[in-house]
């Protein structure tokens, strides 16, 4: 019934009943346990002051001379009156001698007599001082009991001093008035304290309850659960505070950790998002690969009224467009090249139609078999080695425009291209294959006679690409080789001098190598390499 009628009341409310409740339980346990703990060491004090006074008492001169005297006298008792004055909360004292005959007693009616309080047959067993309660009917009486001995240690009595249990009610309830009004302020105060808290709350909440919250939280993880983009937020210490299932899958991590609260360094060690929070620096648009997925991050840091409280990261996957836009480039690259080996396959069938109609059948054949025929050949064994239709189509392309210069362009027997190398995009090999070779061709074409060739090296997998072109030119004099990969250096005039600038930008971007050998009057061969781009130890992100 209680749990049904709570299940009614708003998360807010509750929280607010159960905050008066914690507080109203917390005064009353804090008000038994501190009574319990001042009583027991007001006790403790009070016990130990009377052990000590009795002990005193026991050493006073006056009550030793009596004792060896055998009989109390007015010394003693006015001496033992202004004594029992000078201390508070006393109730009684007695003086008594081996034989339990009372020489010193508040009531001088029992003066003289044999009294028997119930702890003396201890004292005269000769113990040393020494507290007992004895029970009487309707109280109980707290007795200290003191040897008296001579010089000579013989025992000659006792000394005892009394308090009753009584005597400590005035304290306990003044303690008890006391703690209850601090209690009762604490809980006033605490109670006040809460309705300003759930205030302050209400007005941070913007008027809405805690249950509204929690509704529109679960509706905002649905709406984040549901979008393709990954999203994570960590707060000032860098914990997740928030992440939806794509950055999980993106991570390669279960679903189970949906509602992990930790740092977000021991999911994503190479994560970025940790830099932007120290910098307070907006990240936009960064490239970046994830267990071989291709996405695009853009991280920002979070501000409340001017103060850093922490960073967001949103991620789009991108490989399946960036695969689409490579095989767009690639047809188009092998659409240009159809258009160009169209039209130079055109010009020499007006070449062999001009032979014919002058009836010279023998120079169109050698024309075909030299011409034709050779480029023929090169483009069956470009297209047959290199299964990239785009990586193909550039040296297609190239083959043609060096046929037409009367240049020989040759792939090696020994290469090959089934995918290309992780991390280096299809642009990359367009710009960099495509200035190699159109470098060497000028170069060729501008040589007056002599052999023109151009050796092309095509190695290319997922883990490694090795581009070597060798021309057979002039080569490069020392003045141009100090400069080569310098904007405007060049052998071509002013004008030119932008495509080994732009090869020598992109191996940089992509972390490859370049080497040049060049001899004059012999020829030069530039070798362009990269390798798989990773993180640091094999991981599996890179930026």
């Amino acid at each position: 019934m209680l749990k049904r009628r709570l299940g009614q009341i708003e998360i807010d409310q509750q929280l607010y009943l159960f905050q008066i409740f914690g507080i109203i339980v917390t005064a009353a346990l804090c008000l038994v346990l501190t009574i319990s703990v001042t009583l027991t060491r007001n006790n403790r004090q009070q016990e130990q002051q009377l052990l000590e006074e009795c002990k005193t008492m026991a050493r006073a001169k006056n009550v030793v001379a009596a004792l060896e005297a055998g009989s109390g006298g007015e010394a003693l008792s006015n001496y033992l009156n202004i004594y029992i004055k000078s201390i508070s909360d006393l109730d009684f004292v007695a003086v008594c001698d081996t034989a339990n005959t009372c020489l010193y007693y508040p009531n001088r009616a029992f003066v003289g007599r044999t009294l028997r309080f119930g702890g003396e047959d201890r004292v005269l067993a000769g113990e040393a001082p020494y507290i007992v309660t004895v029970e009487r009917t309707g109280y109980g009486l707290e007795m200290a009991y003191a040897p008296v001995t001579d010089r000579a240690g013989t025992l000659l009595g006792y000394v005892i001093l009394s308090v009753f249990h009584q005597s400590s009610s005035d304290d306990v309830q003044h303690l008890l008035y006391l703690y209850m009004v601090i209690s009762f302020g604490t809980a006033f105060l605490g109670i006040f304290v809460s309705i300003s808290i759930r205030r302050r709350t209400l007005r941070v909440l913007q008027g809405r309850r805690v249950e509204e919250y929690r509704r529109l939280a679960d509706e905002r993880n649905e709406v984040l659960d549901a979008l393709d983009e990954a999203i994570v937020a960590i707060n000032r210490k860098g914990e997740v505070i928030m992440m939806n299932k794509a950055f999980l899958k993106m991570l390669g991590r279960p679903e189970q950790l949906h509602h992990y609260e930790g740092a977000l360094k021991d999911i994503f060690p190479e994560t970025a998002l940790v830099h932007v929070l120290e910098t307070g620096t907006a990240q936009y648009n960064v490239s970046v690969r994830i267990h071989g997925e291709d996405y695009v991050s853009s991280r920002i840091p979070v501000y409340e009224e001017g103060r850093l409280i922490g960073a967001a990261s949103i991620s789009r996957n991108v490989t399946e467009i960036r695969r689409l836009g490579q095989e767009l480039s690639e047809t188009n690259q092998m659409v240009d090249t159809l258009r160009s080996f169209n039209h130079e396959f055109n010009n020499k069938l007006h070449v062999i139609l001009g032979y014919l109609e002058q009836q010279d059948p023998a120079e169109a054949k050698n024309f075909i078999i030299h011409n034709v025929g050779a480029v023929s050949s090169n483009v069956d064994k470009v297209s047959q080695e290199i299964e990239s239709t785009g990586i193909a189509a550039i040296i297609i392309g190239k083959m043609v425009e060096a046929s037409g210069c009367g240049i020989s362009l040759e792939l090696q027997a020994d290469s090959y291209c089934k995918h290309l190398t992780e991390g280096v995009p299809f642009d990359c090999y367009v710009t960099v294959l495509g200035n190699l070779l159109q470098n060497a061709i000028d170069e060729l074409r501008e040589r007056g006679g002599g052999v023109k060739e151009i050796s092309l090296g095509l190695f290319i997998d997922e883990i490694y690409t090795i581009l070597t072109v060798t021309d057979t030119g002039r080569g490069l004099p020392e003045s141009v080789r100090a400069h080569l990969f310098e904007k405007g250096t060049s052998t071509k005039g002013p004008g030119h001098g932008t495509g080994l600038f732009l090869v020598r930008a992109l191996v940089e971007q992509y972390g490859g190598t370049i080497e040049v050998e060049t001899e004059p009057g012999e020829g030069t061969s530039v070798t362009v390499s990269f390798q798989r781009r990773t993180a640091q130890g094999g991981a599996a992100c890179i930026e």
